[in-house]
């Protein structure tokens, strides 16, 4: 093998092994950052005498972060909607607004009200430009465009977690791939 083409094939081997490198780095970091949720979570839930409000609270937080989003809620099944029982990132005239509105229903109007009918995680990119989100009061006060959620149907526990981003930083829930272009405003 001549000199060249052996040095070009170990820059080659270099530059694929450190790629490989980067990329078990970033899942180790991944892996990483969900066992410390995790630990977050199990310690509020350790000392606490149960104080639901507090578990539910560090188990909010957690998803955020763990999601890079912004704002996350947690509602809880109460007859037939969904009621907000634990938020992070939400300006204060948002979780007014949420506390006096009505639950949210099972119904294409708001992110949460999709994934409670169709059972699984749902993405909108921008929900100003989706025709059927209905919760604009709501997107007003808060400021997000892009919303996910998902449904948990335990057979004791109904809730659903869907999370916010202003910016364009929120991981997908179904891909974990990152937003990466503005969205256009809905006229």
């Amino acid at each position: 093998m001549e000199p060249n083409s052996l040095s070009a094939e170990l820059e080659r081997q270099l530059e694929v092994r450190t790629r490989e490198l980067a990329e078990t780095r970033k899942a180790l970091a991944e892996s990483l950052q969900q066992q410390t949720a995790t630990a977050d979570v199990l310690k509020v839930i350790s000392r606490s005498t149960f104080d639901l409000k507090s578990v539910l609270q560090t188990l909010v937080e957690s998803a955020a972060r763990l999601c890079e989003a912004d704002m996350a809620a947690i509602h809880r099944q109460l007859g037939t909607a969904y009621q907000e029982v634990a938020t992070y990132g939400f300006p204060q005239d948002y979780r007014e607004f949420v506390l006096r509105s009505l639950p949210f229903e099972a119904g294409r109007g708001s992110v949460v009200g999709r994934t409670v009918i169709e059972r699984k995680p749902i993405q909108v990119p921008d929900v100003l430009l989706d025709l059927d989100y209905t919760f604009l009061d709501g997107q007003q006060r808060a400021g997000f465009r892009p919303s996910s959620a998902f449904h948990s149907c335990e057979k004791q526990i109904r809730s659903a977690l869907s999370r916010c981003c202003v910016g364009q930083s929120a991981r997908s829930l179904t891909n974990r791939s990152s937003y990466s272009r503005p969205l256009p405003i809905r006229r």
